[in-house]
């Protein structure tokens, strides 16, 4: 027997599986550290006066990459009591997840001794557009990028970006940096950088999440839904998400009870992704919310454990079925199973270091 561990609010919960499955293997992790202080130190001057984070929970490596511009900034002789830095949560379409995510920054760079930390500003937002950090990562079966970013907070100008791409896994595998970072350069590497390729067809696919504080609330891990959205049908899949604090607010819930069409884009499509794979997949749900929303709003199946959520994931397939465990699904896209010499491996190149 192994025991499988996956993030589940501010704890952890895990199966034990015997035989028959398989762990997807993470993306190598990015660690050049050096180098990017030595690029961004090209950028950087000391009039430079505000830092912005578009800051993505879950990701191993991307805490390091933070601390990293920071040293950059330190040795090119800023002034860290002046300098401000703005943290934005986006992706989340959630402003209370903001908050919890600026306070998690003033956690990774206190030691630096910065004298503003805070959520960035709805206006005025070019006079704050020093560096900007933002994750090129697969979100709702497309890559986000720091365009992407730019273009919603309204942010035209800026000195410098900070591009980490996110590998499967949920892991930094790569960070550019510069004045002219090639967007597409970066979708193309976080595409291949994203993908998983099973060696043998799965039934049964266990997916976790970032745990707390993404996971608190459905409305800000609804999208975890797009790592397996390119699988073919007919598969189970267990998804652990706890929710302990609810669906989410109330142009999020009015959508999922189909009352409104949202303005949020990012918002719409979380939830247009979740319903595709639902409409193609056995949905199972780990997570605290009551079985009849599960049913009713998710059409899935609640459970309030993994072990009775993989029982039941078996029973529907057999206790032979192939298990593919994917520890952190962040930034990750599990592609159909190719067997050798199959079209679809030559079409998805595999999987990348």
């Amino acid at each position: 027997m192994v025991e499988l561990w996956l993030r589940y609010g501010r704890t952890m919960i895990f199966t034990d599986l015997e035989d028959n499955f398989e762990v997807l293997a993470p993306a190598k992790l990015w660690n050049n550290s050096e180098k990017l202080v030595e690029n961004l130190m090209k950028h950087i001057s000391s009039e430079t006066r505000a830092i912005i984070i578009d800051y993505v929970h879950g990701l191993t490596g991307f805490d390091k990459v933070v601390e990293t511009v920071f040293d950059a900034v330190r040795k090119s002789g800023v002034d860290l009591e002046r300098l401000e830095v703005f943290v934005s949560g986006w992706r989340y379409c959630d402003e209370s997840m903001e908050k919890v995510l600026v306070n998690m920054v003033k956690t990774i760079i206190s030691e630096h001794g910065v004298g503003k930390i805070s959520a960035l500003p709805s206006n005025s937002l070019d006079e704050y557009s020093d560096v900007v950090v933002s994750p090129a990562v697969y979100w709702n079966g497309d890559v986000l990028t720091h365009e992407d970013f730019l273009e919603t907070v309204g942010l035209r100008t800026f000195s410098c970006v900070v591009a980490p791409v996110v590998g499967r896994g949920g892991v930094v595998s790569e960070v550019y940096s510069g004045d002219e970072v090639s967007d597409t350069d970066l979708r193309n590497e976080a595409m291949k950088a994203s993908a998983y390729i099973p060696s043998k067809e799965p039934q049964v696919v266990v997916v976790g999440g970032p745990g707390y504080p993404v996971d608190s609330r459905l409305q800000t891990c609804l999208n975890m839904a797009s790592t397996v959205r390119e699988l073919p049908e007919n598969k189970v899949i267990v998804l652990a998400l706890e929710c302990s604090e609810g669906l989410g607010g109330k142009t999020f819930i009015d959508t999922l009870l189909n009352k409104m069409q949202p303005d949020n884009h990012y918002m719409a499509k979380d939830i247009e992704s979740w319903r595709l794979v639902a409409s193609r997949q056995k949905m199972c749900l780990v997570t605290a919310l009551p079985s009849s929303i599960v049913s009713h709003l998710l059409a899935a199946r609640q459970f309030d454990t993994l072990d009775q959520a993989m029982t039941y994931a078996r029973r529907l397939k057999s206790r032979e079925a192939h298990v593919l465990f994917v520890e952190n699904g962040v930034g990750t896209r599990v592609l159909e199973y190719a067997a050798e010499g199959d079209e679809a491996e030559d079409k998805h190149g595999g999987n990348a270091d």
